[in-house]
């Protein structure tokens, strides 16, 4: 999705062993990127990465996460 000021947000949710995926240091890197975003454990035991910024730093988070 595409806001007003340019950003976008993408939402992944990811499935299977996700108990062990390493998302901490990732998730600093939001900050350095300038990015914003939560991650959040689902009720069917997905995890969902919702990730707002610029497209080159979002397009960058989840291709890395």
């Amino acid at each position: 999705q595409t806001n007003q000021l340019g950003s976008i947000r993408a939402t992944v949710n990811y499935t299977g062993r996700v108990q062990g995926l390493v998302l901490g240091g990732r998730l600093i890197k939001l900050l350095s990127l300038s990015l914003f975003g939560f991650v959040k454990n689902l009720s069917d035991g997905t995890v969902e990465l919702v990730v707002e910024g610029t497209s080159k730093g979002v397009i960058g988070m989840v291709e890395k996460v």
